[in-house]
């Protein structure tokens, strides 16, 4: 991966939204049949990285539009905790929905594998239709990206939130919670979101920078955030890692106030995900006072200011959708993080992470399927 790389794909997003997002929605109307959506009963969405934050994010609106109850766990959670007794206990099957862009990660994989043996539907979200994930499914929602230099997870990432809005838009008018007339307008807001991002790209750009300047020589960052607002923490954590090697820690907005607020070094910064329309809004605006008292370095993600620094996003989007608008502010910090901190992406895949170069590390772990045990 080239650092070069990391940014262009970032700047890279609109054009990508432009391009794709009518192919995955034409898919989405497809991949599951009316009945299957119909008789849905319980979802359980998950991945691992990136993917498992993008599950994360979709959840909200699978639950929102879909009116669908969802849990959104990290692959080994689903794989080897989750769906067995829930599929035992159920007259209609669970539905796995597994992303990945790659469609090769193990653990993945082994989740779509363990969910059909033990009596669950499987959807894969990927990139890949010849891939491991795409065989070990029952159906395919293909979310890929136009060929782009590689970089940590810019233009997979808003692949997969795509795929997974797409798909809540379609089942939701499939089970008649608003009409096609509105169904439509959902996703016209959704392909609009290309233009709400290419507007704020070069404040976005400017605001990180000027944030990174002040906060690239800390060692760690905690990224604050609720329901839609959490994954995004987690995605923005996620990046400071793999890009900067800066320990990035997302955590819920209250659970903050029983877990972190206590840590005896207040110089690590803080950046609260949240808007103006965010249902965590009132906790974000005391937390922000907690962050003052303490003397925190601090910084806002979102629509209008609330505390420090203002990395800002469009306004007026509904909170399910607002991971895909977080995601170029997000990837913009960590890369300026990663520019003066003279580092390269993963490392460089040198020294003790050379284990990691092409993606070994979570491709070629052993993966375990059940045997019968009904």
């Amino acid at each position: 991966m080239s650092a070069e790389a990391f940014r262009d794909q970032v700047f890279s997003l609109p054009q990508l939204i432009r391009d794709t997002t009518w192919v995955v929605e034409d898919r989405a109307r497809s991949v599951l049949g009316t009945p299957d959506l119909l008789n849905l009963r319980l979802a359980v969405l998950t991945g691992s990285g990136d993917s498992h934050i993008a599950a994360r994010a979709g959840q909200y609106a699978w639950q929102a539009l879909g009116a669908v109850p969802s849990f959104a766990d990290d692959a080994m959670t689903a794989a080897r905790y989750r769906l067995d007794p829930i599929a035992a206990g159920q007259r209609l099957r669970p539905l796995l929905v597994a992303v990945s862009n790659s469609g090769e990660v193990a653990r993945v994989v082994e989740a779509a594998g363990r969910a059909r043996a033990e009596g669950s539907a499987v959807l894969a979200v990927t990139a890949s239709p010849d891939s491991r994930l795409a065989r070990a499914a029952d159906s395919v929602l293909l979310a890929a990206a136009p060929p782009f230099a590689p970089a940590p997870g810019v233009r997979s990432y808003a692949m997969s939130l795509l795929g997974l809005y797409h798909l809540a838009i379609r089942i939701g008018e499939v089970r008649g919670r608003y009409t096609m007339d509105e169904a439509g307008a959902l996703r016209r807001q959704l392909a609009g979101l290309a233009d709400a991002i290419e507007a704020g790209l070069d404040a976005a750009a400017t605001a990180a920078g000027a944030l990174a300047e002040r906060w690239a020589e800390h060692s760690g960052t905690d990224l604050l955030g609720s329901g839609p607002g959490r994954a995004s923490a987690d995605y923005g954590a996620a990046k400071l890692l793999e890009a900067a090697g800066v320990r990035g820690y997302g955590q819920d907005l209250e659970e903050f106030a029983h877990l972190h607020y206590f840590a005896a070094d207040t110089t690590t910064p803080v950046l609260l995900v949240t808007s103006s329309t965010s249902a965590a809004r009132s906790r974000a605006a005391e937390v922000a006072k907690l962050l003052e008292t303490l003397g925190r370095p601090a910084a806002t993600l979102s629509d209008e200011p609330l505390i420090g620094a203002h990395l800002p996003h469009a306004a007026g989007v509904p909170e399910i959708f607002q991971p895909l608008l977080h995601i170029a502010p997000l990837a913009l910090l960590a890369d300026e993080v990663m520019r003066r901190r003279g580092e390269e992406p993963g490392r460089g895949g040198r020294d003790g992470w050379a284990e990691s170069v092409d993606g070994a590390t979570i491709r070629d772990s052993a993966i375990s399927l059940p045997t019968s045990h009904r």
